[in-house]
């Protein structure tokens, strides 16, 4: 037996109530018909005090009354073989489409999660682009869920598309395409203008000049994104001797200047890098709003910090803790370019899918559930402890009054002898 509310059974403390009322009823004096009163001197009728329990039968009844509620508000399950057949016939179903079969799946665990005892099943339809799914996105599915995945079309043998923009050497400007064909994948580049302005502009010292260059070139050999013409970032090296440098910063609120703090936190490269310094901005104002920590020096405190402005991205940068332009490095460069710009997700032109071999090894039968959740029992046997309890009080009214019929007959046998 479980209870799905055992909290209830506090209340089992009102069965006092209807003993506390059978104690301390005042009941009169029982009268003694006698056929002549010359013998017998007057006195005052007054009423016992009584402190034993009358009507055991009727109290009882009225006992078992509360315990049949209270124990229906507690929500009684009795798992027999029936309610465990029953609950194994019944199937629970979630049927993910469309682009974005990871999302898909998460929401169809949290609707699962909530679903009434039954074999739970999450069915995935689509035409399956490699990528779409992984290993990890499966073993993220509870294993008391069971997986179908139903392939829906086919994808073309080739397919062109057009990719994002690059920076590359000298500032070259060059526009992509992309042809994907099978497991092939060739890319097409055209140039656009011969010199782009770099999206970032860099406040140092006038010395400082030759290595920025050198940063920024060695950024540009590698080729990164092209942001829009809209979204530009300013970085401030703060040395010891511009620690109090006055800085005109708003919090963040365009969402593209968001994103990119979001993904330079993501960057890997530019943590490791940064937590390679010993120390970083000694400035309490960095880390307060609106500032933002990108990236940590070793000692905990914030070597980068991003906060926005009136039409750019400002990026402070600590650079005390060793030579100037230590930090200031094509490594950091590079991942607030490709930050700034705005990356078309290609998975959607994807031709090779997923094999079927490969969805087998993750398909698994629904499996019989388990011992369920409280909470999503759609149905208990409270039922039959409500019938109990009508059929209790209906005792109850009835003793109540045959009680009452008893007593009349006797005041009628009084009244007749005397």
């Amino acid at each position: 037996m479980t209870w799905l509310n055992p909290s209830a059974w506090f209340a089992a403390a009102a069965i006092a109530a209807p003993i506390l009322i059978h104690l301390l009823v005042h009941r009169r004096a029982e009268r003694l018909v006698f056929p002549t009163l010359r013998f017998i001197q007057p006195s005052r009728l007054a009423s016992m005090r009584r402190r034993m329990l009358d009507d055991i039968p009727l109290l009882a009844v009225r006992v078992a009354i509360l315990l049949a509620a209270i124990a229906a508000l507690a929500g009684p399950l009795l798992i027999t073989f029936a309610r465990q057949r029953e609950w194994n016939a019944r199937a629970v179903r979630e049927t993910v489409a469309g682009a974005d079969l990871r999302d898909g799946i998460r929401r169809a665990v949290a609707a699962l999660d909530h679903a009434p005892p039954a074999r739970r099943e999450i069915v995935v339809s689509s035409v399956f682009p490699i990528g779409s799914l992984t290993a990890a996105d499966i073993a993220a599915v509870p294993a008391t869920i069971g997986l179908r995945f139903e392939r829906t079309g086919a994808l073309p043998d080739s397919r062109t598309v057009a990719d994002a923009r690059v920076l590359a050497e000298a500032g070259m400007l060059l526009s992509r395409e992309l042809t994907l064909a099978g497991a092939r994948t060739s890319v097409r580049e055209t140039r656009v203008s011969d010199r782009a302005p770099f999206p970032i502009e860099i406040d140092a010292p006038p010395e400082s000049k030759p290595a920025i260059d050198a940063a920024i070139a060695a950024v540009l050999s590698q080729r990164v994104w092209a942001p829009p013409a809209d979204r530009r970032a300013r970085v401030v090296i703060i040395d010891r001797s511009a620690e109090s440098l006055a800085l005109q910063v708003t919090p963040i609120r365009t969402p593209w200047m968001a994103e990119a703090i979001a993904r330079m936190t993501r960057d890997g490269d530019l943590q490791t890098a940064a937590s390679g310094a010993t120390t970083g901005l000694s400035d309490a104002r960095f880390t307060a709003a609106p500032w933002h920590a990108v990236a940590a020096a070793a000692d905990g405190t914030p070597l980068i910090a991003a906060a926005g402005s009136a039409s750019e991205l400002l990026v402070a940068y600590g650079a005390s803790a060793a030579g100037a332009f230590d930090f200031v490095t094509p490594l950091l460069l590079r991942s607030i370019v490709n930050s700034l710009a705005a990356v078309p997700d290609l998975r959607q032109a994807e031709v090779v899918t997923i094999s079927d071999a490969q969805l087998r090894a993750w398909s698994r039968p629904a499996p019989e559930p388990t011992a369920p959740r409280l909470e999503n029992i759609d149905r208990d046997d409270r039922r039959w402890l409500w019938a109990g309890g009508l059929v209790l009080l209906a005792l109850e009214t009835w003793m109540r009054r045959a009680r009452a019929t008893r007593g009349a007959a006797v005041v009628e046998d009084v009244a007749r002898v005397a």
